[in-house]
């Protein structure tokens, strides 16, 4: 493969080493608008580079972008076959992405924490306290409506814009549709075929082997406990407990937006790949382990 394009809200990949390659990092907030010019220069970075990555030197586009769909590049190179191009990404748990964003939005407004998502959260509104306004307002889930809102103590909308399955559905009209179905379906037919892994944050360890088998060329552990380490030093100190009764709304609103399904719909097959890589690795070490004891000691 000579390019690796990463979707990922929670920037994961940053904590596994990767090895030196061409990085186009990307503009989180013009990609989530759909800008046309931020389209059009991603394209064309990904044809006039292409040529020149080498397998020791390979593309590794990663950022906050929706799923894009290659057949422009085609006509855009004036090739006949596709690009060699593997879409990769890393999901979390929905209730969990949900706590760890609405405490970081706070740390953002103390100002211990940096964020260009323009959702204010009141540092002084748990999310606890957010959620049961939600539940007591006229409407008693949340809203994107700015009437809706405002009769709130927090901004609840950030509930329904934090969305992962749209990040795998792309750029078309059904993707920032308010009705999830039509665009549900096409994430997750991207995701089962157009996505060489997508991993799970809950089982980070297994994620990161599977990445380190499946694209050597690209990651490594030869520094784990160094990246474990990075990954200590971005740990939100200001966390706080969430009420199982706050939980138990987050599970029902992100089930009516297609959150869990998708979740659970990528945990299945994250599991089946995780079946195949492992068995091929136990596989090849066995052989291995074989072929030694008939060496000579």
């Amino acid at each position: 493969e000579k390019a690796v394009f990463a979707k990922d809200g929670s920037e994961r990949f940053r904590f596994l080493p990767i090895r030196m390659t061409n990085n186009y990092k990307s503009d989180g907030e013009r990609a989530r608008s759909r800008d046309p010019q931020w389209l059009v220069g991603l394209e064309d970075y990904v044809v006039r580079e292409y040529e020149n990555a080498e397998y020791h030197r390979p593309m590794f586009i990663h950022g906050h972008f929706m799923f894009m769909n290659f057949h422009r590049f085609q006509k855009l190179g004036g090739r006949d076959g596709e690009l060699d191009v593997q879409f990769i990404n890393m999901l979390r748990h929905p209730v969990a992405r949900i706590i760890s964003q609405y405490q970081y939005l706070q740390s953002s407004a103390r100002g211990s924490k940096r964020d260009k998502s323009n959702i204010f959260i009141e540092q002084d509104i748990t999310l606890d306290m957010c959620v049961d306004a939600i539940v007591n307002s006229k409407l008693g889930k949340p809203s994107v409506k700015e009437e809706d809102i405002a009769e709130l103590p927090c901004d609840g909308s950030f509930i329904i814009r934090s969305s992962q399955w749209r990040y795998f559905c792309g750029y078309d009209p059904e993707c920032f549709a308010v009705d999830p179905e039509k665009g549900l379906e096409i994430a997750k037919d991207n995701l089962q075929h157009k996505f060489a892994f997508v991993g799970l944050l809950e089982e980070l360890d297994l994620s990161y082997r599977a990445l380190t088998s499946l694209f050597p060329q690209y990651f490594t552990i030869e520094s784990t406990q160094d990246s474990k380490s990075e990954e200590r030093e971005n740990v939100n100190f200001e966390k706080y407990i969430v009420s199982a009764s706050t939980r138990k709304h987050l599970m029902r609103w992100l089930d009516e937006t297609g959150e869990m399904d998708f979740y659970h719909f990528a945990a299945a097959l994250f599991w089946d790949k995780i079946t195949c890589v492992m068995s091929k690795y136990w596989r090849t070490a066995h052989l291995r382990e074989d072929f030694g004891v008939l060496i000579e000691k």
